[in-house]
């Protein structure tokens, strides 16, 4: 017979920042089993280009922006995949798994955040919207006089999972009319 079992554990801070919230176990059927990889895997930054225009540089490459858009993309679908993972598996040594999910949500605000900029703390279970506006000298690193993360999160009411995540990219390039672009993670599970 299926049951209900709710527990829930809080995440530590990150020592970087950008962790915080409450990871919820909660099932209605028996113990899970581990599965926290999934298909996304982590992708290389793409080689970085100058600012067009500025001391001569010519314009980006095609799919340089592209580039950019399926970095962060893949970096918060491979993220999720792991936290809804650790969240569904939190039955098994709860205080490990929240220190995982704080050091994913630190890992991931550093990384939508920018290099020099102050992470923004992620809550979990992730819900709603984050906008990450890079420092200029962020922005310039990568070849963009702007640069704009913004991401959507949905989660499921009875796991707290997150189900669905929209990543939009905003930037400036140089004198080149603004960039954007926004692509969808939608995350499936199954139980039983």
């Amino acid at each position: 017979m299926k049951r209900l079992r709710s527990v829930s554990v809080p995440i530590p801070p990150n020592p970087n920042g950008g962790a915080a919230g409450t990871a919820f176990d909660i099932k209605y059927f028996p113990d899970s089993k581990t599965g926290l990889n999934g298909s996304f895997v982590i992708p290389p930054k793409p080689a970085v280009e100058p600012v067009p225009g500025k001391n001569g540089a010519p314009p980006h490459s095609a799919g340089y922006f592209q580039a950019w858009v399926d970095y962060f993309v893949n970096i918060v679908g491979y993220t999720l995949e792991r936290l809804n993972g650790y969240q569904f598996n939190l039955d098994k040594n709860p205080t490990s798994k929240a220190n995982k999910i704080s050091q994913e949500l630190g890992d991931l605000a550093g990384i939508l955040s920018g290099k020099n900029s102050a992470p923004q703390t992620l809550n979990w279970p992730l819900a709603g919207s984050y906008t990450f506006a890079w420092k200029a000298n962020d922005a310039k690193a990568i070849g963009y006089d702007t640069f704009t993360v913004v991401t959507y999160f949905e989660n499921e009411p009875d796991y707290r999972m997150v189900v669905n995540t929209a990543v939009e990219v905003l930037a400036t390039d140089g004198p080149i009319q603004p960039l954007s672009s926004s692509s969808s993670y939608l995350a499936t599970s199954s139980s039983g």
